[in-house]
């Protein structure tokens, strides 16, 4: 994996993995992007991926202050996709451009 682009998993009590937050500066460096979240089928509805997006928004902010840093955050979700756009929305995320597939969100 990159330098750029780094994962934060939620583990369940077995040690297993059953949520993931998949992010990355952009190509110019300028903005993260998360890349992708997952939780397992089994694990949906009790908080995991919510919590592990605020775990990876926490190391985000913490890298803004570490290297005295400026960016935004987004991500890209497609509007059929009403979960991750709930997720995304109680996490503070705004839609700034709901016109494309997938609509853009970006941490207000």
């Amino acid at each position: 994996m990159p330098d750029t682009e780094a994962v934060v998993f939620s583990l369940d009590a077995a040690g297993e993995i059953v949520s993931a937050v998949h992010f990355s500066f952009d190509s110019e460096g300028q903005q993260i992007i998360i890349l992708a979240i997952a939780t397992r089928s089994e694990a949906r509805g009790l908080g995991l991926g919510r919590q592990t997006l605020e775990a990876a928004l926490q190391i985000v902010d913490r890298t803004k202050v570490e290297y005295g840093l400026d960016f935004g955050v987004w991500a890209r979700i497609r509007p059929q996709n009403h979960p991750s756009k709930r997720l995304f929305s109680a996490a503070g995320f705004e839609c700034i451009e709901d016109l494309n597939d997938p609509e853009t969100w970006v941490l207000a």
